[in-house]
């Protein structure tokens, strides 16, 4: 049985290298009909090829058989790349198996084993979002480092393109980062680069606040989510892994699937991702994250993972038609907030019947407590330069997905003065909801 084990590997490997999730990429305006027709056929005979092989691989092989093999494999004193790679993919058997990944599409399944065979060094980028990122401690190098024996381990690799930091404790500003990340990246590739085919990114939060579990038992936490977001400008399905709950709230109504990636079965330290070691962040989210992104969004192999419904893990973030939730300071102290409204700050200008140019009364109240904090009179505009020194609310460079502005709530620049900081965004808590109302 170990023979014909390896022989149906080798048959996937075989193929592995003409398969390509994303050779849908491939066709642009200058490809003719009949090329496209051709490039999609050749597309979808290959995907039908590995399914088929894959799916007579698992009617084939018995549990009893994966265990035995994978049994050999871990015990043995050097592993290979090819043999790192054969556990995952006995491993992911061994879960379809046991009723462990009955949730998941059987194609994002395919994708994880077949990418993960073509993996081959290929260069994979991805984002990490985190509070617990800052400047001077050793976080990120040891964060790095995971990603190194990752690499090494399944020859792969994996770049992380840029770590960011957000307040320890509130995961909203973490996820209204990743909003501005995708929204931004969305404007530049439609309306600047006039992309047609737009690429899908691979994001990693890290949110496990401490705060939240403190004294539970075995320091258990937040489940590992994985989120693919579509977004509506540009149709890129973006993958987004990682903890806790309250980051998706941001770009909730466009998860398209999430899943919650449980662990690896029978694994000493991995059998269950929400509980043990209190740095989670660095032991555990790192491995399933990376292995999607290398997958390029496959379902990441070896994980024990269920699909979920978004209402049921996610809260929902209610934003009145009169306010704005402050996500994400700059550090020139513009509150960049969260709206209802597309149209940003016009939109709420609308709502108060007030032209631009125009003083509202502004109501700051505590993300925890509802108490209000300071109450102050802005200026509603388009045009930071008509009101230096003054505090205004105005729509920042910033976008949401789908083209959504996220409006900014601080002070107009004074070229005469000093006086053109907005201090007083500086004590506001990420979560501030600032209600707006006619003077």
């Amino acid at each position: 049985m170990v023979n014909n084990i390896r022989r149906r590997i080798k048959e996937l490997k075989e193929i592995s290298w003409h398969y390509d999730a994303d050779i849908i990429n491939s066709l642009t305006k200058n490809i003719s009909d009949a090329d496209s027709k051709h490039i999609l056929l050749q597309y979808a005979n290959e995907l039908d090829l590995a399914t088929s092989l894959w799916n007579s691989f698992i009617e084939e092989v018995q549990e009893s058989d994966i265990s035995r093999y994978l049994s050999d494999l871990t015990h043995l004193s050097v592993n290979t790349v090819e043999e790192s790679r054969l556990i995952l993919i006995l491993r992911t058997a061994m879960a379809i198996k046991r009723g462990l990944l009955d949730t998941v599409p059987n194609e994002l399944v395919v994708r994880g084993v077949m990418d993960l065979l073509r993996a081959n060094g290929k260069r994979t980028k991805v984002f990490y979002f985190s509070d617990t990122i800052k400047d001077g401690d050793i976080a990120k190098s040891k964060i790095r480092d995971h990603y190194e024996i990752i690499n090494e381990k399944y020859g792969a690799f994996v770049q992380v393109v840029d770590y960011i930091g957000s307040t320890p404790g509130r995961s909203l500003q973490t996820g209204s980062q990743v909003l501005d990340l995708l929204g931004s990246r969305a404007e530049l590739e439609s309306d600047y680069h006039e992309n047609t085919i737009c690429r899908s990114v691979n994001v990693f939060v890290n949110n496990a606040s401490r705060a939240k579990f403190a004294g539970e038992e075995k320091s258990k936490g937040s489940n590992c989510l994985w989120a693919r977001v579509r977004d509506p400008k540009t149709n890129a399905l973006h993958n987004i892994i990682g903890v806790d709950n309250e980051v998706f709230m941001p770009f909730r109504e466009y998860i398209e699937e999430l899943y919650v990636i449980n662990g690896v079965p029978d694994h000493n330290m991995l059998s269950d991702l929400s509980k043990g070691t209190q740095f989670r962040s660095l032991k555990h989210f790192i491995i399933p994250q990376a292995l999607s992104a290398i997958t390029r969004g496959g379902c990441p192999p070896g994980f024990a993972v269920t699909k979920v419904a978004v209402n049921d893990q996610i809260p929902g973030l209610e934003i009145g038609p009169n306010e704005v939730i402050i996500v994400n300071p700059d550090h020139y102290y513009n509150g960049k907030s969260l709206s209802k409204y597309a149209s940003g700050m016009f939109g709420i200008a609308e709502y108060l019947g007030v032209e631009l140019d125009t003083e509202v009364k502004a109501e700051f109240f505590h993300p925890d407590t509802n108490e209000l904090m300071d109450t102050r009179t802005l200026i509603i505009t388009d045009h930071l330069g008509k009101h230096g020194g003054r505090d205004t609310i105005t729509n920042g460079s910033s976008r949401g997905l789908n083209g959504f502005i996220l409006p900014e709530v601080g002070r107009s620049w004074d070229k005469s003065s000093f006086n053109d900081y907005a201090f007083y965004i500086k004590e506001m808590p990420i979560g501030t909801r600032v209600k707006f109302s006619r003077v």
